[in-house]
């Protein structure tokens, strides 16, 4: 039986991981290696680094659990039975712990487009508040039609007033922005993102934001009845606990 399980190893779910062992209890993180921070091309917002690429402050957090002698499972968590304690399947396996913490961020969907790969960490990004800094006062694309490009909107508004929303398909206006629907045909630039294409012509943007779908958190574990606001934040109290006893949400997830 563990004392607490942490489902996600970005930032929030490394520094609770590393302060839960430091008090000693019995701590696992389970990590299915997914985590927008490996796409951020550099990171200037997190104290003690500048200038380091996203994927490099990942891999020194995996280094400092491991170093602490924190069990990492890398495995994908399919769902949570809550009882007495709580049951965490994974597509492994099975655990037991007194305690969970959702650090499990934001799903974000892949841009499936020509060329998408090729763009990530140069000029395409699927954080706006790890790399929308880079691109105050420059031309910025927002790619998506739901709730989450809505949540990325409002938060690159304070980068730069040259925004475009490609809604790829999807009929949607929103008020003083610039809202191109035609179908996005493939993204251009040299070594760096320079533009999207659609079906009528192309469109220069210095950087790209994919923001696909409805904001979400943690599909796998939506039948526990976790309560959520209007945007698909988790609702945590003054201790980060959920509606749900012993079970906790940080970082991105609320």
């Amino acid at each position: 039986m563990l004392d607490i399980v942490v489902i996600g190893s970005g930032p929030a779910g490394v520094s609770a991981a590393v302060y839960l062992k430091r008090f000693n209890l019995n701590v696992t993180v389970i990590n299915k290696g997914e985590t927008a921070l490996k796409t951020a091309h550099q990171i200037d917002n997190y104290y003690g680094y500048y200038g380091i690429s996203g994927n490099d402050l990942y891999e020194k957090g995996i280094n400092q659990l491991e170093s602490l002698g924190i069990d990492i499972i890398n495995e994908t968590v399919l769902s949570i039975e809550v009882y007495d304690k709580f049951i965490i399947t994974t597509d492994k396996g099975v655990y037991e712990a007194n305690k969970v913490i959702l650090a499990t961020g934001k799903s974000r969907n892949k841009l499936k487009v020509k060329n998408a790969r090729e763009y990530e960490m140069k000029g395409l990004s699927y954080c706006a508040t790890c790399d929308g800094f880079f691109y105050r006062n420059k031309k910025i694309g927002i790619i998506g039609s739901g709730s989450a490009m809505l949540h990325e909107l409002s938060f690159l508004k304070n980068m730069s007033p040259y925004i475009t929303v490609f809604t790829d398909g999807e009929d949607v206006m929103i008020e003083g922005v610039r809202v191109v629907k035609e179908k996005i045909v493939s993204l251009y630039g040299d070594e760096f993102l320079e533009g999207v294409t659609t079906e009528d012509r192309d469109h220069a943007v210095d950087g790209l934001f994919v923001a696909i779908g409805d904001a979400s958190t943690f599909d796998f574990i939506k039948h526990l009845g976790i309560a959520t606001d209007d945007k698909n934040n988790v609702i945590v109290d003054s201790n980060y606990q959920t509606n749900i006893k012993n079970l906790y949400a940080i970082g991105d997830a609320i």
